[in-house]
């Protein structure tokens, strides 16, 4: 009786199936860090920038689109720039929602409603880079936007304010992603 090859024994097979699943359950995990640690690095790129206008006493992009005057600059860049560092932890967070459980969550959300939203809505200028921020998507993403609103459902737009709409050139720019202040 002639013994079959190695490769055609049902061990084999059971061997190479459980390889295989191995192999995808540690790429996928892989992906996932990966795509979890550029997400992380880029995040902390925007608050080296957004620093660095206040650092620098420069103009920064939603000073220049608001039209902030010169002479408010430097208060400005300074609130905006910790609102955005702000809006980047609760980004961490909305990222990380599941390894950190529902309690740590519920935690982050209920300091950004009773403490982070009451500082927006007592600010003009704040109120303004919180709506700009939200007209231009400069939030990474639909679920994350979603997610934020509710936290900081702030319904009055600018234009309602007594501040000017964005010009139709500004309005063009602002829809492409940024990440600065």
């Amino acid at each position: 009786m002639a013994q079959s090859p190695w490769y055609q024994s049902p061990a084999y097979l059971v061997v190479s199936i459980v390889s295989l699943i191995t192999g995808l359950c540690v790429y996928l995990i892989h992906r996932k860090t990966l795509r979890h640690n550029i997400q992380r690095g880029l995040i902390l790129q925007a608050t080296v920038i957004n620093e660095a206008f206040a650092r620098h006493k420069v103009k920064s992009p939603y000073a220049v689109l608001l039209g902030i005057p010169e002479g408010r600059v430097e208060s400005f860049n300074g609130k905006s720039i910790l609102l955005l560092n702000q809006i980047n932890l609760l980004r961490d967070v909305f990222d990380n929602r599941r390894q950190l459980g529902r309690k740590t969550v519920e935690s982050y959300k209920k300091w950004a409603t009773t403490i982070v939203r009451p500082w927006i809505e007592a600010d003009d200028e704040l109120r303004q880079v919180w709506e700009l921020t939200r007209e231009t998507k400069d939030l990474m993403g639909h679920e994350f936007v979603t997610w934020l609103e509710a936290l900081f459902p702030l319904v009055t737009p600018r234009a309602h304010q007594g501040q000017p709409a964005l010009h139709q050139d500004q309005r063009a720019s602002a829809e492409r992603p940024a990440v600065t202040s």
